[in-house]
């Protein structure tokens, strides 16, 4: 699917040379990029959501006497909500937050509460553990995307 997505991307280019990419489940993040690839070739939307925030680097500026510390090295935290789902899916105007569970992960009580106000918002909730299982739920509710039965098609031949 991804090889016959890239050659509609390239129609110039030669497809003897166009590589699909191979995709691994190590970890949480394998699954979203593998999410965020079939976004593309299915036409939704999908994003991906950090809420952990970040670490800022002491600042430092330069004197005629040597370095001076102006500020020091401090964690911000994220302006998300606690508990909010690793990715947000649209497909076909229906909101879905995707919390990605990876091995023996579990959910936290921040994201239940979050789940919890999201399903009564009237958005769907997918907890989700292998890129697999998201293509089953997919393909339950909305059917083939045209590129995966593209590619069917082109295996029969």
């Amino acid at each position: 699917m991804d090889k016959l997505y890239r050659e509609q991307q390239a129609p110039s280019m030669n497809p003897n040379y166009i590589i699909a990419t191979k995709f691994k489940e190590t970890c949480a993040n394998d699954i979203e990029k593998a999410i965020e690839k079939f976004a593309i070739m299915a036409g939704f939307l999908a994003e991906r959501t950090k809420t952990q925030g970040r670490k800022m680097e002491a600042k430092y500026k330069d004197t005629p006497n040597g370095r001076l510390q102006v500020s020091k090295e401090k964690f911000v935290t994220s302006t998300s909500r606690k508990g909010s789902s690793d990715m947000k899916l649209l497909i076909k105007g229906s909101p879905i937050a995707c919390e990605i569970k990876y091995g023996k992960d579990t959910q936290k009580a921040e994201q239940i509460k979050y789940q919890e106000d999201y399903e009564r918002s009237g958005g769907t909730y997918l907890i989700v553990k292998t890129f697999e299982e998201l293509l089953i739920w997919y393909v339950s509710k909305y059917g083939r995307p045209a590129i995966m039965q593209q590619a069917i098609d082109k295996l029969k031949v």
